[in-house]
């Protein structure tokens, strides 16, 4: 019985422990010079440094104008916030289906 509850003590802090690495998280190495931002790898600082770094967002939000940066944030948007498909909204733009939102 005392092995089980060492055991199950030592199982704890363990997960303990690394559930605290987790959210600490690691340190960034690749920070943008021109602003605030840092990155785990240059392919990472570079994306931003070409897509985003001193920008403005070109994608916007077809409900509420929100703007994004990246096509991929402006689905994640859609489908978290309106509960909505993001397809639904690019075949909007095509002009295949008709504008809900109009309506």
């Amino acid at each position: 019985l005392n092995s089980l509850i060492t055991q199950s003590l030592f199982s704890k802090m363990s997960i303990s422990s690394l559930s605290i690495r987790i959210k600490a998280g690691p340190k960034l190495k690749y920070p943008c010079p021109a602003c605030w931002r840092s990155y785990n790898s240059k392919y990472s600082l570079k994306r931003h440094q070409t897509l985003e770094c001193g920008k403005e967002p070109q994608e916007e939000c077809p409900i509420c104008q929100r703007r994004f940066h990246q096509k991929s944030s402006l689905n994640r948007h859609i489908k978290f916030i309106h509960q909505y498909q993001p397809d639904v909204f690019n075949e909007l733009d095509k002009g295949l289906v008709p504008n809900l939102l109009s309506e």
